[in-house]
């Protein structure tokens, strides 16, 4: 492992955040993968022979590598489950999604658990002229009016397969962690925060269609799209979680696209191109 840091690293897209790597943690009831403890000394989780993390106040992401370990399983966890929590420590809206900035600068979250291809779609509406804003983890926040999607990456994770589908040419692209077929792709990125227009779940369907969802729904599906949904009341963030897509649902529209893993995925993107217009 590298020479342990001794200054903050800010963390991209988050203003006021920053990641620092230390010597030791110690997280309550360490032994088991995710959230351990929420207490007044912050947010403590572990990911077994990985490292350990902590998140206080809304801006400090503290993480103590394992012995030995791949730098990049630990980047992996930092910039996507421990960015998620930072997000809702903040009272932020994390969505589990892929956000593009589309050619006529609109900016589009495609939503869903992994594996349900956002990152392939993603890369398919690049080829076409879109820009990435962030894989994994968004930062969403609004004002009631408008919402804005902050920029985080410069890259797509995607797995070999994928990268077949879209023949990509892997030579010197490297692995998200070693032992892990997923590869680091690079694709046109954003440099700003975009205003986000549009919120797209992926549904698993027999087949493909976009689906406009009602106003009075927008709320519970935004919701549901948050990073690690299930875990919010138990955390404590269920009243700032509310308070926070209730800002962005007023100024996004939201659809479900269906048909995600069995449609084609040019004609997935055509559908998302067609929610922009």
């Amino acid at each position: 492992m590298p020479a342990v840091p001794r200054r903050d690293v800010p963390l991209r897209g988050i203003p006021g955040a920053f990641a620092r790597q230390v010597e030791a943690l110690s997280v309550p009831n360490a032994g088991s993968t995710g959230v351990l403890q929420h207490t007044s000394d912050g947010l403590f989780f572990e990911v077994p022979s990985v490292a350990r993390y902590r998140i206080s106040g809304g801006h400090l992401l503290e993480f103590a590598p394992a012995p030995q370990v791949d730098p990049g399983a630990v980047e992996l966890f930092l910039h996507n489950s421990a960015r998620g929590y930072l997000l809702h420590q903040r009272g932020e809206l994390p969505l589990a999604a892929t956000t593009l900035l589309s050619p006529e600068f609109k900016g589009v979250a495609v939503c869903g658990p992994s594996a349900f291809g956002k990152s392939t779609l993603a890369a398919v509406l690049c080829r076409r002229g879109w820009k990435l804003v962030a894989d994994g983890v968004t930062r969403v926040t609004g004002n009631g009016i408008a919402a804005t999607a902050w920029p985080s990456d410069t890259y797509l994770g995607l797995w070999r397969d994928a990268c077949a589908r879209a023949r990509l040419n892997l030579n010197g692209v490297p692995l998200a962690r070693k032992g892990l077929q997923k590869f680091l792709v690079p694709v046109p990125a954003a440099g700003e925060p975009c205003c986000l227009t549009t919120i797209i779940g992926l549904r698993i369907t027999p087949g493909e269609g976009l689906v406009s969802v009602p106003r009075s729904d927008r709320s519970a599906m935004i919701s549901e799209q948050s990073f690690r949904h299930s875990q919010i009341a138990a955390l404590g963030f269920a009243a700032s979680h509310a308070r926070a897509v209730l800002a962005v649902a007023a100024g996004s529209r939201c659809f479900w696209l269906e048909g995600a893993r069995r449609a084609d995925v040019g004609a997935l993107a055509d559908l998302v191109e067609s929610a922009t217009r």
